[in-house]
């Protein structure tokens, strides 16, 4: 909620909607642990020292890509306190659709990302060095559609 009045004082007089709700794989609500400092809030199953234990929260999620989002050139940005792979699953049909054009993982513990996102024809970049990454991906991670020509 805080992030979101943030945004909407920053946003003020552009044409955005500003939701307060977090992503997942699922449609439903969440655990969420409040953070020590600004922004280190997650959902709970993902619990870090970054925050603190004893304040939770229900949060409502939704599946990325039971969103009413229009166009087909998305730019996805994940830094979600370890439910980055939760966030991704729940983007499955925009990736299927062809309609994520890049993503950017600010970190993640799931070594499983890096082919999640080949699988969709995803190249992989360092995050911090733009250098071209392997499956043994760094935790900062662009990964650009492939363009085929043809």
């Amino acid at each position: 909620p805080d992030t979101a009045k943030r945004l909407r004082h920053t946003l003020a007089k552009r044409p955005v909607h500003i939701g307060v709700f977090g992503l997942s794989n699922i449609n439903g609500t969440l655990d969420f642990v409040a953070g020590a400092v600004s922004g280190a809030f997650g959902a709970r199953e993902h619990l870090s020292s970054f925050q603190r234990r004893q304040h939770t929260f229900k949060v409502p999620v939704y599946r990325l890509d039971s969103l009413d989002i229009t166009g087909n050139s998305i730019i996805l940005k994940v830094d979600v306190e370890g439910h980055e792979r939760q966030v991704l699953d729940g983007a499955r049909g925009l990736f299927e659709q062809g309609r994520i054009k890049a993503v950017y993982v600010d970190g993640y513990s799931d070594k499983t990302i890096p082919s999640f996102l080949k699988h969709y024809g995803f190249v992989l970049y360092d995050g911090h060095t733009f250098q071209r990454a392997t499956i043994d991906a760094p935790s900062h991670l662009l990964a650009v559609k492939e363009v085929t020509t043809g």
